[in-house]
C-alpha cells in the first residue's frame, strides 16, 4: 500500500464518529502471502462467526408482529421467547466453535464505523492485514472483520503500542450493526451524564 493510500485511510478514519468503548476483541495478523485468500473467503468466515447477528436483525424486524402476539396471547409470546433463547444459544455455540470470545468486555478501544484503535501486546507493521473478531456489549453483536494497520503509536506511560486500524471491506450489514452500537454507546453516555 502506498503512502497516499495510507493517508487516504487516515482521512477516512477521521470522518467517522468515534467513541471509547469496552468490547471483547481477538486480533490475528494475516500473513502477507495469505491476505488475498483471507479476503476472498471473508464472507463465508463472517457468516459462520456472526450467525447470531442474523437472529438479532430478524428479531428487530419481527418486533411489531411479536408485540401484537404478546398483547393477544401472552402465553404464546412467552413460549416464542423461550424458543428464541434456545436458537440464540445454538447460534452462539456454532458461531464460536474454536473461536472462543469472552462473554463480557475485556478490551478498551476507540471505535468508529470505519475503524478502531486499541492497545496491543504486539506492534503490528503499518499496512498489515489483521483479522478482527469482536463482541459488542451489551447487545452481544459479533463482528468478524479485516482491517489494515494505518498507524502504530507507543504510549510512553503504557510501554505498549496503540494500533490504529481501518476496516477493509466491511459489509453494509456489519456497518449498520456497528453504527447502531455506536449510537447506543453515545446514548448511554448521555444518560449517565444527566
Amino acid at each position: 500500500m502506498t503512502q497516499s493510500n495510507i493517508s487516504q485511510l487516515e482521512a477516512e478514519r477521521r470522518r467517522g464518529y468515534r467513541v471509547d468503548d469496552r468490547i471483547g476483541l481477538r486480533v490475528s495478523l494475516v500473513p502477507s502471502k495469505a491476505e488475498q485468500a483471507a479476503l476472498n473467503s471473508a464472507n463465508a468466515a463472517r457468516e459462520r462467526f456472526a450467525m447470531i447477528n442474523k437472529l438479532l436483525v430478524s428479531r428487530e424486524k419481527a418486533l411489531p408482529a411479536f408485540r401484537k402476539i404478546e398483547r393477544r396471547a401472552p402465553d404464546v409470546a412467552k413460549y416464542l421467547r423461550h424458543l428464541e433463547k434456545q436458537i440464540e444459544t445454538v447460534a452462539r455455540v456454532l458461531g464460536q466453535s474454536g473461536n472462543a470470545l469472552p462473554g463480557e468486555p475485556t478490551d478498551d478501544v476507540n471505535i468508529s464505523a470505519t475503524g478502531l484503535s486499541f492497545v496491543s501486546e504486539s506492534a503490528y507493521p503499518v499496512d498489515a492485514l489483521l483479522e478482527l473478531r469482536m463482541v459488542l456489549f451489551p447487545e452481544q453483536v459479533h463482528l468478524f472483520l479485516y482491517g489494515r494497520v494505518v498507524r502504530v503509536d507507543t504510549e510512553l506511560d503504557l510501554d505498549l503500542p496503540t494500533v490504529s486500524v481501518a476496516f477493509d471491506g466491511i459489509s453494509d450489514e456489519d456497518s449498520e450493526l456497528l453504527i447502531k452500537h455506536l449510537h447506543n454507546v453515545q446514548m448511554r453516555a448521555l444518560n449517565t451524564e444527566t
